[in-house]
Protein backbone atom coordinates (compact mmCIF):
# COMPACT_ATOMS: atom_id res chain seq x y z
CA UNK A 1 0.00 0.00 0.00
CA UNK A 2 1.22 3.73 -0.58
CA UNK A 3 1.90 5.96 2.21
CA UNK A 4 -0.87 6.68 3.74
CA UNK A 5 0.48 10.47 4.73
CA UNK A 6 2.41 12.54 2.90
CA UNK A 7 3.30 15.67 4.31
CA UNK A 8 5.54 17.97 1.96
CA UNK A 9 6.71 21.32 2.50
CA UNK A 10 7.38 22.97 -0.78
CA UNK A 11 8.20 26.32 -1.61
CA UNK A 12 6.27 28.46 -3.74
CA UNK A 13 7.45 30.50 -6.56
CA UNK A 14 6.05 33.68 -4.93
CA UNK A 15 6.47 35.52 -1.63
CA UNK A 16 3.94 33.78 0.56
CA UNK A 17 3.64 33.99 4.32
CA UNK A 18 1.02 31.74 5.03
CA UNK A 19 0.87 28.16 4.45
CA UNK A 20 -1.98 25.63 1.81
CA UNK A 21 -3.23 22.78 3.13
CA UNK A 22 -4.47 20.55 -0.23
CA UNK A 23 -5.10 16.72 -0.27
CA UNK A 24 -7.54 14.41 -1.62
CA UNK A 25 -9.96 12.23 0.35
CA UNK A 26 -10.36 8.38 -0.93
CA UNK A 27 -11.93 5.13 -0.50
CA UNK A 28 -9.27 3.29 1.22
CA UNK A 29 -10.36 -0.03 -0.85
CA UNK A 30 -10.80 1.17 -4.02
CA UNK A 31 -8.99 4.43 -4.00
CA UNK A 32 -12.25 5.70 -5.31
CA UNK A 33 -12.61 9.63 -4.87
CA UNK A 34 -14.96 10.24 -1.86
CA UNK A 35 -17.02 13.66 -2.18
CA UNK A 36 -18.22 15.69 1.37
CA UNK A 37 -14.94 14.92 3.80
CA UNK A 38 -15.40 17.80 6.30
CA UNK A 39 -11.72 18.61 7.13
CA UNK A 40 -11.25 20.64 10.03
CA UNK A 41 -7.77 22.01 11.54
CA UNK A 42 -6.30 22.76 14.84
CA UNK A 43 -3.83 24.08 16.61
CA UNK A 44 -1.59 20.83 18.13
CA UNK A 45 -1.13 22.35 21.32
CA UNK A 46 -5.32 23.27 21.65
CA UNK A 47 -7.00 20.25 19.87
CA UNK A 48 -10.63 21.67 20.69
CA UNK A 49 -10.28 24.74 18.55
CA UNK A 50 -11.17 24.47 14.97
CA UNK A 51 -9.15 27.27 12.97
CA UNK A 52 -9.28 26.45 9.14
CA UNK A 53 -12.31 23.73 7.63
CA UNK A 54 -12.80 22.24 3.91
CA UNK A 55 -14.67 20.03 2.02
CA UNK A 56 -13.66 17.39 -0.57
CA UNK A 57 -15.23 17.61 -4.25
CA UNK A 58 -16.40 15.75 -6.21
CA UNK A 59 -12.86 14.12 -7.13
CA UNK A 60 -11.92 14.07 -3.76
CA UNK A 61 -9.42 17.19 -3.83
CA UNK A 62 -9.98 19.71 -0.76
CA UNK A 63 -7.75 22.63 -0.32
CA UNK A 64 -7.26 25.29 2.57
CA UNK A 65 -5.41 28.54 1.77
CA UNK A 66 -3.33 31.75 4.04
CA UNK A 67 -2.96 28.79 6.99
CA UNK A 68 -0.76 30.53 9.79
CA UNK A 69 2.88 28.69 10.14
CA UNK A 70 2.32 26.47 13.20
CA UNK A 71 2.29 22.98 14.13
CA UNK A 72 -1.71 21.64 13.43
CA UNK A 73 -3.39 18.61 14.40
CA UNK A 74 -5.80 17.35 11.10
CA UNK A 75 -9.60 15.71 11.95
CA UNK A 76 -12.07 14.05 9.45
CA UNK A 77 -15.78 14.12 9.51
CA UNK A 78 -17.21 11.22 6.98
CA UNK A 79 -20.41 11.48 4.99
CA UNK A 80 -22.86 8.62 4.95
CA UNK A 81 -21.13 5.19 4.12
CA UNK A 82 -17.63 5.81 5.73
CA UNK A 83 -15.72 6.00 8.96
CA UNK A 84 -13.26 8.82 8.74
CA UNK A 85 -9.65 8.43 10.62
CA UNK A 86 -9.25 7.87 13.93
CA UNK A 87 -7.42 9.84 16.61
CA UNK A 88 -4.44 6.85 16.24
CA UNK A 89 -4.28 6.72 12.66
CA UNK A 90 -1.08 8.56 11.09
CA UNK A 91 -3.58 11.03 8.89
CA UNK A 92 -4.18 12.10 12.64
CA UNK A 93 -0.55 13.41 13.72
CA UNK A 94 0.66 16.78 14.50
CA UNK A 95 2.46 18.29 11.39
CA UNK A 96 4.01 21.38 10.56
CA UNK A 97 3.12 23.89 8.24
CA UNK A 98 5.75 26.40 7.74
CA UNK A 99 5.26 29.33 5.56
CA UNK A 100 5.37 29.83 1.68
CA UNK A 101 5.06 25.81 2.15
CA UNK A 102 2.43 23.68 0.49
CA UNK A 103 1.56 20.75 2.61
CA UNK A 104 -0.27 17.41 0.70
CA UNK A 105 -2.43 15.11 3.15
CA UNK A 106 -3.73 11.97 1.80
CA UNK A 107 -6.73 10.86 3.79
CA UNK A 108 -8.14 7.42 3.02
CA UNK A 109 -11.79 6.62 4.08
CA UNK A 110 -12.91 3.15 5.44
CA UNK A 111 -16.14 1.92 3.94
CA UNK A 112 -18.84 1.02 6.45
CA UNK A 113 -20.83 -2.74 6.26
CA UNK A 114 -24.12 -3.57 5.79
CA UNK A 115 -26.15 -6.64 6.76
CA UNK A 116 -29.55 -8.11 4.56
CA UNK A 117 -31.79 -10.72 6.07
CA UNK A 118 -35.21 -11.86 6.63
CA UNK A 119 -37.54 -13.28 9.40
CA UNK A 120 -39.85 -16.73 8.85
CA UNK A 121 -41.82 -18.53 10.96
CA UNK A 122 -41.40 -22.39 12.29
CA UNK A 123 -43.42 -23.05 8.72
CA UNK A 124 -41.26 -20.69 6.66
CA UNK A 125 -43.55 -17.85 6.39
CA UNK A 126 -42.03 -14.68 6.33
CA UNK A 127 -43.10 -12.56 9.52
CA UNK A 128 -43.46 -8.24 9.11
CA UNK A 129 -42.87 -5.99 12.17
CA UNK A 130 -40.39 -7.75 13.70
CA UNK A 131 -37.52 -5.99 15.50
CA UNK A 132 -34.22 -7.40 14.34
CA UNK A 133 -31.45 -6.24 16.88
CA UNK A 134 -27.80 -6.40 15.82
CA UNK A 135 -25.42 -5.91 18.51
CA UNK A 136 -21.63 -5.96 19.13
CA UNK A 137 -19.68 -8.82 20.98
CA UNK A 138 -17.44 -6.91 22.54
CA UNK A 139 -19.28 -3.45 23.31
CA UNK A 140 -22.90 -2.43 23.96
CA UNK A 141 -24.07 -0.96 20.78
CA UNK A 142 -25.37 -1.52 17.31
CA UNK A 143 -28.45 -1.47 15.28
CA UNK A 144 -32.13 -1.62 15.50
CA UNK A 145 -34.28 -2.88 12.60
CA UNK A 146 -37.74 -3.79 11.61
CA UNK A 147 -38.91 -6.67 9.12
CA UNK A 148 -40.72 -5.20 5.96
CA UNK A 149 -43.64 -7.00 4.70
CA UNK A 150 -41.74 -10.05 3.10
CA UNK A 151 -40.09 -10.30 6.47
CA UNK A 152 -36.80 -8.83 5.24
CA UNK A 153 -34.59 -6.64 7.41
CA UNK A 154 -31.49 -4.50 5.88
CA UNK A 155 -28.95 -1.84 7.45
CA UNK A 156 -26.03 -0.23 6.17
CA UNK A 157 -23.41 1.76 7.43
CA UNK A 158 -22.21 -0.48 10.23
CA UNK A 159 -18.45 0.13 11.45
CA UNK A 160 -17.04 -2.90 10.78
CA UNK A 161 -16.37 -5.46 13.92
CA UNK A 162 -18.03 -8.69 15.37
CA UNK A 163 -22.11 -8.39 15.94
CA UNK A 164 -24.59 -10.93 16.95
CA UNK A 165 -28.06 -11.16 15.54
CA UNK A 166 -31.54 -11.76 17.16
CA UNK A 167 -35.09 -11.17 16.01
CA UNK A 168 -37.57 -10.36 18.34
CA UNK A 169 -41.04 -10.69 18.18
CA UNK A 170 -43.44 -7.72 18.96
CA UNK A 171 -45.66 -9.46 21.66
CA UNK A 172 -49.10 -7.59 22.88
CA UNK A 173 -48.81 -5.96 26.21
CA UNK A 174 -44.92 -5.71 25.90
CA UNK A 175 -43.38 -2.53 26.09
CA UNK A 176 -42.95 -2.16 22.30
CA UNK A 177 -46.14 -4.00 21.47
CA UNK A 178 -48.13 -0.87 23.13
CA UNK A 179 -49.86 -0.03 20.10
CA UNK A 180 -51.41 -3.35 17.71
CA UNK A 181 -49.81 -1.92 14.30
CA UNK A 182 -46.52 -2.33 16.20
CA UNK A 183 -47.60 -6.13 16.94
CA UNK A 184 -46.21 -9.10 15.02
CA UNK A 185 -48.55 -10.77 13.19
CA UNK A 186 -48.48 -14.09 14.68
CA UNK A 187 -50.51 -16.33 16.10
CA UNK A 188 -51.53 -15.58 19.68
CA UNK A 189 -49.89 -18.49 21.42
CA UNK A 190 -47.12 -20.74 19.47
CA UNK A 191 -47.86 -24.38 18.64
CA UNK A 192 -47.31 -25.49 22.16
CA UNK A 193 -49.80 -23.64 23.39
CA UNK A 194 -50.46 -22.12 27.15
CA UNK A 195 -47.65 -21.53 29.27
CA UNK A 196 -45.35 -21.19 25.75
CA UNK A 197 -44.34 -17.55 24.30
CA UNK A 198 -42.77 -16.51 21.30
CA UNK A 199 -39.12 -15.79 21.89
CA UNK A 200 -36.36 -13.82 20.82
CA UNK A 201 -34.51 -15.93 18.19
CA UNK A 202 -30.63 -15.64 17.90
CA UNK A 203 -29.29 -16.27 14.17
CA UNK A 204 -29.30 -19.18 13.13
CA UNK A 205 -32.16 -20.63 15.29
CA UNK A 206 -31.07 -20.09 19.20
CA UNK A 207 -33.32 -18.75 21.88
CA UNK A 208 -30.23 -19.04 23.91
CA UNK A 209 -27.05 -16.27 23.62
CA UNK A 210 -24.78 -19.15 23.73
CA UNK A 211 -25.95 -20.57 20.46
CA UNK A 212 -25.85 -17.24 18.77
CA UNK A 213 -23.15 -17.25 15.48
CA UNK A 214 -20.46 -14.25 15.52
CA UNK A 215 -20.96 -11.88 12.44
CA UNK A 216 -17.53 -10.37 11.30
CA UNK A 217 -18.36 -7.18 9.51
CA UNK A 218 -15.50 -5.98 7.25
CA UNK A 219 -14.74 -2.80 5.77
CA UNK A 220 -17.07 -2.42 2.68
CA UNK A 221 -18.43 -5.70 3.13
CA UNK A 222 -22.31 -6.48 2.19
CA UNK A 223 -23.29 -9.51 3.68
CA UNK A 224 -26.85 -11.22 2.99
CA UNK A 225 -29.04 -14.05 3.48
CA UNK A 226 -29.28 -14.11 7.10
CA UNK A 227 -32.46 -16.27 7.83
CA UNK A 228 -33.92 -16.44 11.49
CA UNK A 229 -36.62 -19.16 11.97
CA UNK A 230 -38.23 -18.09 15.08
CA UNK A 231 -38.79 -20.32 18.17
CA UNK A 232 -41.06 -20.52 21.03
CA UNK A 233 -39.67 -20.99 24.46
CA UNK A 234 -41.86 -21.99 27.85
CA UNK A 235 -42.85 -19.22 30.43
CA UNK A 236 -42.99 -18.80 34.42
CA UNK A 237 -43.54 -16.30 36.74
CA UNK A 238 -41.19 -14.19 38.49
CA UNK A 239 -42.03 -11.79 42.04
CA UNK A 240 -39.98 -9.91 44.40
CA UNK A 241 -39.83 -6.52 46.38
CA UNK A 242 -38.39 -3.19 46.28
CA UNK A 243 -36.74 -1.63 49.35
CA UNK A 244 -35.35 2.13 49.80
CA UNK A 245 -32.35 2.83 50.74
CA UNK A 246 -33.68 2.16 54.79
CA UNK A 247 -34.88 -1.47 53.94
CA UNK A 248 -38.43 -0.13 53.83
CA UNK A 249 -41.04 -1.31 51.01
CA UNK A 250 -41.32 1.42 47.82
CA UNK A 251 -43.66 1.28 46.23
CA UNK A 252 -44.74 2.95 42.68
CA UNK A 253 -41.18 1.90 41.39
CA UNK A 254 -41.01 1.52 37.71
CA UNK A 255 -39.18 -2.05 37.06
CA UNK A 256 -37.78 -2.97 33.60
CA UNK A 257 -36.59 -6.63 32.46
CA UNK A 258 -34.04 -6.61 30.10
CA UNK A 259 -32.73 -10.18 28.81
CA UNK A 260 -28.82 -11.26 29.27
CA UNK A 261 -27.55 -8.67 26.00
CA UNK A 262 -28.78 -5.77 28.48
CA UNK A 263 -29.21 -3.77 25.24
CA UNK A 264 -32.04 -2.13 23.88
CA UNK A 265 -35.85 -1.61 24.81
CA UNK A 266 -36.89 -3.78 27.95
CA UNK A 267 -38.79 -7.07 27.21
CA UNK A 268 -41.50 -6.23 29.94
CA UNK A 269 -42.15 -3.27 32.27
CA UNK A 270 -43.94 -3.71 35.44
CA UNK A 271 -44.41 -1.26 38.74
CA UNK A 272 -44.26 -2.45 42.43
CA UNK A 273 -47.47 -2.01 44.81
CA UNK A 274 -47.92 -0.01 48.05
CA UNK A 275 -45.90 -2.96 49.73
CA UNK A 276 -43.09 -3.36 47.27
CA UNK A 277 -44.04 -6.03 45.75
CA UNK A 278 -43.86 -6.72 41.56
CA UNK A 279 -44.23 -9.07 39.55
CA UNK A 280 -43.66 -10.30 35.82
CA UNK A 281 -45.96 -13.17 34.59
CA UNK A 282 -44.14 -14.50 31.77
CA UNK A 283 -40.24 -14.64 32.29
CA UNK A 284 -38.05 -17.32 30.36
CA UNK A 285 -35.17 -19.34 31.93
CA UNK A 286 -32.15 -17.51 31.49
CA UNK A 287 -29.92 -14.64 32.59
CA UNK A 288 -31.75 -11.33 33.27
CA UNK A 289 -31.54 -7.98 34.67
CA UNK A 290 -34.03 -6.03 36.44
CA UNK A 291 -33.54 -2.24 36.31
CA UNK A 292 -35.88 0.22 38.78
CA UNK A 293 -36.35 3.44 38.88
CA UNK A 294 -38.34 6.02 41.13
CA UNK A 295 -39.41 9.71 40.83
CA UNK A 296 -38.67 11.08 44.54
CA UNK A 297 -39.11 14.72 44.85
CA UNK A 298 -36.77 16.27 42.44
CA UNK A 299 -34.17 13.20 42.45
CA UNK A 300 -34.57 10.09 40.62
CA UNK A 301 -33.96 6.93 42.88
CA UNK A 302 -32.33 4.00 40.88
CA UNK A 303 -31.53 0.00 41.27
CA UNK A 304 -30.12 -3.02 39.71
CA UNK A 305 -30.04 -6.20 40.17
CA UNK A 306 -28.68 -9.72 37.80
CA UNK A 307 -30.30 -12.87 38.14
CA UNK A 308 -30.87 -16.56 36.63
CA UNK A 309 -34.51 -17.15 35.82
CA UNK A 310 -34.65 -21.40 36.76
CA UNK A 311 -37.24 -23.17 34.71
CA UNK A 312 -39.81 -22.84 37.47
CA UNK A 313 -41.67 -19.65 39.38
CA UNK A 314 -39.17 -17.37 41.25
CA UNK A 315 -40.61 -15.61 44.03
CA UNK A 316 -37.85 -14.06 45.75
CA UNK A 317 -36.16 -11.17 43.75
CA UNK A 318 -34.77 -8.56 46.27
CA UNK A 319 -34.34 -5.15 44.24
CA UNK A 320 -32.99 -1.86 46.32
CA UNK A 321 -33.63 1.31 45.00
CA UNK A 322 -30.80 4.37 46.52
CA UNK A 323 -31.15 8.16 45.65
CA UNK A 324 -27.09 9.96 44.14
CA UNK A 325 -24.68 10.96 45.02
CA UNK A 326 -21.39 12.76 44.49
CA UNK A 327 -17.99 11.35 44.26
CA UNK A 328 -14.56 13.41 44.27
CA UNK A 329 -11.05 12.54 43.25
CA UNK A 330 -7.78 13.83 42.22
CA UNK A 331 -6.09 13.08 39.27
CA UNK A 332 -1.99 12.99 40.42
CA UNK A 333 1.25 13.63 39.40
CA UNK A 334 0.74 14.66 35.86
CA UNK A 335 2.34 17.64 34.46
CA UNK A 336 1.54 21.53 34.75
CA UNK A 337 -0.51 22.73 32.17
CA UNK A 338 -4.03 22.07 30.89
CA UNK A 339 -3.09 18.47 29.82
CA UNK A 340 -5.02 16.11 31.48
CA UNK A 341 -6.32 12.00 31.13
CA UNK A 342 -10.08 12.03 30.55
CA UNK A 343 -11.63 9.57 33.66
CA UNK A 344 -14.80 7.86 33.47
CA UNK A 345 -16.94 5.53 36.16
CA UNK A 346 -18.42 2.64 33.80
CA UNK A 347 -21.65 1.27 35.36
CA UNK A 348 -21.47 -2.52 35.36
CA UNK A 349 -25.35 -2.19 35.46
CA UNK A 350 -27.17 0.76 35.86
CA UNK A 351 -29.26 3.32 33.49
CA UNK A 352 -26.31 6.00 32.53
CA UNK A 353 -23.04 6.78 33.57
CA UNK A 354 -22.15 9.36 35.93
CA UNK A 355 -21.49 12.98 34.88
CA UNK A 356 -17.86 13.46 35.47
CA UNK A 357 -15.71 17.06 34.73
CA UNK A 358 -12.03 16.94 35.34
CA UNK A 359 -10.27 20.45 36.57
CA UNK A 360 -7.17 21.91 35.90
CA UNK A 361 -5.76 21.45 39.16
CA UNK A 362 -6.41 17.53 38.42
CA UNK A 363 -9.79 17.69 40.54
CA UNK A 364 -12.15 15.27 39.61
CA UNK A 365 -15.76 15.71 40.48
CA UNK A 366 -18.65 13.02 39.68
CA UNK A 367 -22.37 13.67 40.05
CA UNK A 368 -25.35 11.14 39.55
CA UNK A 369 -23.46 8.41 40.67
CA UNK A 370 -25.68 5.39 41.90
CA UNK A 371 -24.49 2.66 44.43
CA UNK A 372 -23.27 -0.22 42.19
CA UNK A 373 -20.30 -2.03 40.62
CA UNK A 374 -18.27 0.59 38.43
CA UNK A 375 -15.04 0.08 36.48
CA UNK A 376 -12.67 3.73 36.55
CA UNK A 377 -12.15 4.31 33.11
CA UNK A 378 -8.90 6.61 32.51
CA UNK A 379 -8.67 7.70 28.53
CA UNK A 380 -5.63 9.62 27.01
CA UNK A 381 -2.37 9.25 27.14
CA UNK A 382 -0.05 11.97 28.03
CA UNK A 383 3.45 11.45 25.92
CA UNK A 384 6.24 10.49 28.80
CA UNK A 385 3.56 9.69 31.53
CA UNK A 386 1.88 6.62 32.14
CA UNK A 387 -0.94 5.41 34.43
CA UNK A 388 0.45 3.74 37.19
CA UNK A 389 -3.11 3.12 39.81
CA UNK A 390 -6.61 3.82 40.15
CA UNK A 391 -6.92 3.67 43.93
CA UNK A 392 -9.97 3.54 45.82
CA UNK A 393 -9.31 2.77 49.52
CA UNK A 394 -5.49 2.29 49.18
CA UNK A 395 -6.63 -0.52 46.60
CA UNK A 396 -5.29 -0.26 43.03
CA UNK A 397 -8.54 -1.16 40.74
CA UNK A 398 -7.44 -0.49 37.06
CA UNK A 399 -8.86 -3.10 35.08
CA UNK A 400 -11.56 -4.33 37.86
CA UNK A 401 -14.64 -3.79 38.94
CA UNK A 402 -15.21 -1.68 42.38
CA UNK A 403 -18.03 -1.33 44.53
CA UNK A 404 -18.50 2.59 44.95
CA UNK A 405 -21.52 4.41 47.73
CA UNK A 406 -21.82 7.26 49.89
CA UNK A 407 -18.39 5.74 52.52
CA UNK A 408 -16.34 5.78 49.08
CA UNK A 409 -13.64 8.06 49.70
CA UNK A 410 -11.74 10.20 47.15
CA UNK A 411 -10.57 8.59 44.34
CA UNK A 412 -6.58 8.90 43.29
CA UNK A 413 -5.60 8.25 39.78
CA UNK A 414 -1.77 8.15 39.72
CA UNK A 415 0.61 9.05 37.40
CA UNK A 416 4.13 9.02 36.68
CA UNK A 417 7.18 10.41 34.63
CA UNK A 418 9.33 8.39 32.47
CA UNK A 419 6.95 5.74 30.44
CA UNK A 420 8.13 3.28 29.02
CA UNK A 421 8.22 3.48 24.90
CA UNK A 422 8.10 1.53 22.09
CA UNK A 423 8.83 2.19 18.24
CA UNK A 424 9.60 -0.01 15.30
CA UNK A 425 8.44 -0.75 11.99
CA UNK A 426 6.68 -3.23 10.46
CA UNK A 427 8.40 -5.46 7.18
CA UNK A 428 5.72 -4.26 4.30
CA UNK A 429 3.38 -2.43 6.91
CA UNK A 430 2.06 0.52 5.30
CA UNK A 431 -1.57 1.30 6.37
CA UNK A 432 -0.84 -2.36 8.91
CA UNK A 433 -1.94 -1.67 12.92
CA UNK A 434 0.14 -2.48 15.09
CA UNK A 435 -0.60 -3.86 18.79
CA UNK A 436 0.93 -4.01 21.79
CA UNK A 437 -1.11 -5.71 24.61
CA UNK A 438 -0.39 -6.90 28.28
CA UNK A 439 0.41 -10.60 28.41
CA UNK A 440 -1.04 -10.24 31.87
CA UNK A 441 -4.36 -11.97 31.01
CA UNK A 442 -5.50 -10.72 34.50
CA UNK A 443 -5.42 -7.03 33.25
CA UNK A 444 -8.78 -6.37 31.82
CA UNK A 445 -8.86 -2.29 31.17
CA UNK A 446 -9.01 -2.37 27.69
CA UNK A 447 -8.00 1.64 27.33
CA UNK A 448 -4.69 0.47 29.10
CA UNK A 449 -3.99 -3.21 28.46
CA UNK A 450 -4.38 -2.91 24.68
CA UNK A 451 -2.82 -0.09 22.62
CA UNK A 452 -3.21 -0.19 18.40
CA UNK A 453 -2.10 2.41 16.09
CA UNK A 454 -1.73 2.60 12.36
CA UNK A 455 1.64 2.44 10.43
CA UNK A 456 2.34 5.34 8.38
CA UNK A 457 3.68 5.13 4.87
CA UNK A 458 7.12 3.05 5.61
CA UNK A 459 5.65 0.87 8.14
CA UNK A 460 6.61 2.97 11.46
CA UNK A 461 4.94 3.41 14.63
CA UNK A 462 5.43 4.79 17.58
CA UNK A 463 3.71 3.84 21.43
CA UNK A 464 3.88 6.07 24.26
CA UNK A 465 2.63 5.99 27.66
CA UNK A 466 2.80 2.69 28.29
CA UNK A 467 3.24 1.20 31.83
CA UNK A 468 5.68 -1.01 32.63
CA UNK A 469 4.78 -4.68 32.26
CA UNK A 470 5.56 -7.28 29.82
CA UNK A 471 3.57 -7.28 26.61
CA UNK A 472 3.05 -9.32 23.40
CA UNK A 473 3.85 -7.44 20.13
CA UNK A 474 2.03 -8.17 16.51
CA UNK A 475 0.74 -6.69 13.36
CA UNK A 476 -1.93 -7.23 11.43
CA UNK A 477 -3.57 -5.83 8.01
CA UNK A 478 -6.74 -4.78 9.29
CA UNK A 479 -10.31 -5.35 6.88
CA UNK A 480 -12.62 -3.13 9.66
CA UNK A 481 -11.90 -2.15 13.19
CA UNK A 482 -10.97 -4.88 15.81
CA UNK A 483 -12.23 -3.86 19.08
CA UNK A 484 -9.94 -4.10 21.84
CA UNK A 485 -12.23 -7.19 22.95
CA UNK A 486 -11.67 -8.85 19.91
CA UNK A 487 -7.51 -8.74 20.05
CA UNK A 488 -7.70 -10.48 23.58
CA UNK A 489 -9.88 -13.26 22.38
CA UNK A 490 -7.59 -13.26 19.30
CA UNK A 491 -4.60 -13.94 21.57
CA UNK A 492 -5.40 -15.17 25.13
CA UNK A 493 -8.06 -17.48 23.05
CA UNK A 494 -7.08 -18.40 19.57
CA UNK A 495 -3.33 -18.21 19.87
CA UNK A 496 -2.04 -15.02 18.43
CA UNK A 497 0.39 -15.25 21.58
CA UNK A 498 1.94 -17.72 20.15
CA UNK A 499 3.46 -15.67 17.49
CA UNK A 500 3.55 -12.69 18.32
CA UNK A 501 7.03 -11.00 20.19
CA UNK A 502 6.81 -10.62 23.76
CA UNK A 503 8.72 -7.81 24.91
CA UNK A 504 9.74 -6.84 28.80
CA UNK A 505 9.17 -3.57 29.74
CA UNK A 506 10.33 -1.46 32.78
CA UNK A 507 10.23 2.86 33.83
CA UNK A 508 12.38 4.60 31.23
CA UNK A 509 12.52 1.82 28.91
CA UNK A 510 12.48 2.44 25.09
CA UNK A 511 12.31 -0.99 23.03
CA UNK A 512 12.84 -0.96 18.90
CA UNK A 513 10.85 -3.63 17.11
CA UNK A 514 10.85 -5.56 13.68
CA UNK A 515 7.49 -6.93 13.21
CA UNK A 516 6.06 -9.24 10.53
CA UNK A 517 2.50 -9.32 9.73
CA UNK A 518 0.19 -11.80 11.01
CA UNK A 519 -3.03 -13.28 9.64
CA UNK A 520 -5.86 -12.44 12.03
CA UNK A 521 -7.99 -15.87 13.36
CA UNK A 522 -10.94 -15.46 12.30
Amino acid sequence: MKALLLLAGVPLLFAQDAAVIEGSAFNRLTNAPVAGVVVELALASATAERLYTATSDATGAFRIADVKEGDYVASFQAPRGYLPPQTADPECKPFHAARGAIVRLKVPMRPLGSVRGRVLDPDGKPVPRVRVELFKVHYAGGAIMTTDARGEFSEDGLIPGYYQLRARPVLPGTPLGRKPEDVSPLAPKPPEGEGWIWAPTYYPDSIDISGAETIAVHEGSGLSGYEIHLRSAPVYHLRGTVSDDEGKPAGGVKLFLLSEIGWGRAEAQAESGKDGGFEFPAVRAGDWRITAEAQRGTLTWVGSVELRMPQHDFDDVKVNIDPPFALDGKVEGAPPGKLRPMVELEPVISHESPDCSLGDDGTLHCEKVYPGRYQIIVLGHIPGYYLKSVLVNDRDVRGQEVSLDRGTPPIRVILKPNAPRVRGTVEDGAGAVAVLIDADQDHTDAFQAVRATRCDGEGRFDFDGLYPATYYAFAYVPNGNVETGAVREAVFTLGLKQQAQTVRLEEGDTATLALKILPWPE
